[in-house]
C-alpha cells in the first residue's frame, strides 16, 4: 500500500467533485475490498451533511470513480469495529435499480493495520463518535 497517499490530496479531489460540499481533516479512511478476485482502495469521507468516496489508483496516484451520497439519502452509517479491522456500513434509502424496493447498502472493509498515520488516527476518533456506535 502507498505510504504517500495524502488526505489533503483526496480533500482536493473531494472539494472538485463532491458538488460544493467541502472537506475537513480527520474525517476520512482508506477502505481495501476485494472486487472480482482484485483488491480495490478507495478513499472515503464521513461528513455531517453526505458520504463521499473514490477509488484510488496505486499505479497512478489518481482517484477516479466518485460517490456521493447526501445526509437525506442516508438511513444509517455504522463502524463495527473488529480484533483487525472494521467495517463501514451505509445504508442508504437509494433504489438499487429502477423499480426495485430494495435500497443501497454499502459496506467497506477498513484495516487498522493500514501502515498510514492519518488513516490510523482518523479511524480511532470516528470510531468513537456516537453517531456510527451500533444502537442496541
Amino acid at each position: 500500500m502507498s505510504l504517500m497517499l495524502s488526505e489533503k490530496e483526496f480533500g482536493k479531489y473531494l472539494n472538485k467533485n463532491a458538488n460544493g460540499h467541502h472537506f475537513e481533516l480527520g474525517k476520512s479512511l482508506i477502505s481495501v475490498n476485494i472486487v472480482h478476485a482484485t483488491p480495490v482502495m478507495s478513499c472515503l469521507y464521513l461528513g455531517e451533511s453526505f458520504f463521499f468516496a473514490a477509488r484510488y489508483n496505486q499505479q497512478y496516484g489518481v482517484f477516479t470513480d466518485p460517490l456521493l451520497i447526501e445526509r437525506k439519502q442516508i438511513v444509517s452509517t455504522v463502524i463495527h469495529t473488529k480484533l483487525m479491522n472494521a467495517e463501514l456500513q451505509v445504508q442508504t434509502n437509494l433504489p438499487i435499480a429502477k423499480d426495485s424496493k430494495d435500497c443501497l447498502e454499502l459496506k467497506m472493509n477498513i484495516s487498522k493495520l493500514t501502515p498510514v498515520k492519518w488513516h490510523k488516527e482518523n479511524l480511532k476518533t470516528l470510531s468513537q463518535r456516537e453517531e456510527f456506535v451500533e444502537k442496541s
